[in-house]
């Protein structure tokens, strides 16, 4: 049976697509999660739903990375929690310690609030280029200017 959005269904905003569109953009798995959890709790309200594809797949290849993980293990545990981390994509092997899926959650929402802050600065002034309102918005909220130019050239699609 194929997966059927509800909200897409009804014609409104569907939570699982923007978790949808933000983890093929960002690879970030806590968008998975927070999907799941969506289907979870929409599952309590019709007990036929089904997974989308995408979230299954995303489980199928943790699936097998863990089952191939135990096979070769020779019953030595030593550092399981480190690949079961990076299977699921949370901390990738080779990154530092900073660079985790939350801490790339943490920059992407921060992103998305400076993104609606630079649109909404936008619409009000439509006859200020966007770099003074860079400028502007740069020492109100006092982060640089290139964080806001970074911002909005990786999020402004998921506001357009």
């Amino acid at each position: 049976m194929p997966f059927h959005d509800p909200w897409l269904h009804k014609g409104q905003d569907s939570p699982l697509e923007r978790e949808r569109r933000l983890y093929a953009h960002t690879r970030n798995p806590i968008h998975v999660w927070r999907a799941l959890q969506i289907c979870s709790e929409q599952r309590d309200e019709d007990r036929s739903a089904v997974l989308p594809a995408w979230i299954v797949d995303y489980l199928d290849t943790f699936t097998g990375v863990i089952q191939e993980w135990f096979n070769e293990r020779d019953g030595d545990d030593t550092g399981l929690a480190d690949h079961l981390t990076a299977a699921l994509g949370f901390k990738p092997a080779g990154r530092g310690v900073r660079d985790t899926a939350f801490a790339a959650w943490d920059q992407a929402h921060r992103d998305e609030h400076l993104v609606i802050e630079i649109r909404r600065q936008s619409r009000a002034q439509p006859e200020v280029s966007k770099a003074d309102i860079m400028a502007d918005l740069a020492e109100r909220l006092q982060v640089s200017e290139s964080t806001l130019w970074r911002a909005w050239r990786a999020r402004r699609v998921f506001f357009e």
